[in-house]
């Protein structure tokens, strides 16, 4: 019998779990890199150029409830995910002849998170 409730319980779970992995959200520019849920990107903050040796991104998200240290923690097991190899810099990665700099500014009491993609 409990085991019989144990399996009821994790089919209907899930569902849940699987619908919470679908919604992920990418950024609208580096569409390969996840938006962390509590982030807000700001596409009006957004900068992107194509060069003859690869392309420049900026882009930018409010904090809303999570601490830069969540961000970069998420960042750091994610990012593997997509390719992108951490270097020995801090929040600095690699993948494919470019490289993804990652970090928090504090601007009129609120955080954001900055990602700058750039040729290397």
């Amino acid at each position: 019998m409990k085991l019989f409730l144990l399996t009821l319980i994790c089919v209907c779970l899930l569902p849940l779990s699987y619908g919470e992995a679908a919604e992920t959200q990418f950024f609208q520019t580096l569409q390969d890199i996840p938006l962390m849920a509590g982030l807000q990107e700001i596409p009006s903050e957004t900068m992107s150029f194509d060069k003859a040796d690869g392309r420049i991104i900026e882009v930018h998200a409010l904090l809303e409830h999570v601490s830069g240290e969540e961000v970069f923690q998420y960042y750091q097991k994610s990012l593997p995910q997509f390719g992108w190899r951490p270097t020995m810099e801090k929040r600095v990665f690699k993948r494919d002849g470019e490289q993804l700099e990652m970090s928090i500014e504090h601007f009129e009491n609120e955080a954001f998170l900055k990602f700058i993609v750039s040729p290397l």
